[in-house]
């Protein structure tokens, strides 16, 4: 895979992607920061495609929704990767909010802390989520979720997915709102 560090001093993707697609594939993209807003590997809007394959997310962080990646508006599929150490005021590693869709299989996610919920992942206004195969460990959401923090509105599938060892206030493992859906099947152990 290739390495990319960037050194605590900006983004991956410096500019938000609006209305395109962007696959990132075997890449290892560590010490991302983005501040004034979320996704300090990617920020994507306005319907566009993003898809992370086979990457290891470290030390990523930004000071809104999704430390690593968020995505508004738009459509998120990310497979056998892993993310680490990552930081925001609301899903640590991933946002999925304003009517986006997001698949995530066979992925880690790890040590991640979220200031104000979401310790894994954020899913809201109007999002949908669906996980398989999916590992979280150590994460925290601070006040909500642990794992993820679902809003009112939102739906969310897990199957074949471990949560251990995660914290919050309210919803160690997963946090939804009134109003919102969770669906569990085949195998989820929280």
């Amino acid at each position: 895979s290739v390495l990319i560090d960037c050194a605590q001093r900006g983004p991956v993707v410096e500019e938000t992607v609006r209305g395109t697609r962007l696959h990132l594939e075997n890449l290892d993209l560590t010490n991302a920061h983005r501040s004034g807003g979320g996704g300090a590997v990617v920020r994507a809007e306005q319907g566009s495609r993003i898809e992370l394959v086979n990457c290891r997310v470290t030390n990523a962080a930004s000071d809104g929704e999704g430390g690593a990646v968020l995505v508004s508006n738009s459509s998120l599929r990310v497979s056998g990767s892993h993310f680490e150490e990552s930081s925001a005021v609301f899903g640590a590693a991933l946002a999925v909010v304003d009517g986006s869709a997001a698949i995530l299989e066979d992925t880690t996610v790890t040590h991640c802390f979220a200031t104000s919920g979401g310790g894994g992942a954020y899913v809201a206004r109007k999002s949908t989520l669906d996980m398989q195969g999916m590992h979280f460990s150590l994460n925290d959401g601070g006040p909500l979720g642990g794992v993820l923090h679902s809003t009112a509105e939102c739906t969310v599938q897990a199957s074949t997915t471990t949560m251990t060892d995660n914290t919050a206030t309210r919803g160690g493992g997963i946090r939804v709102d009134g109003g919102g859906v969770l669906r569990l099947t085949n195998g989820v152990h929280i």
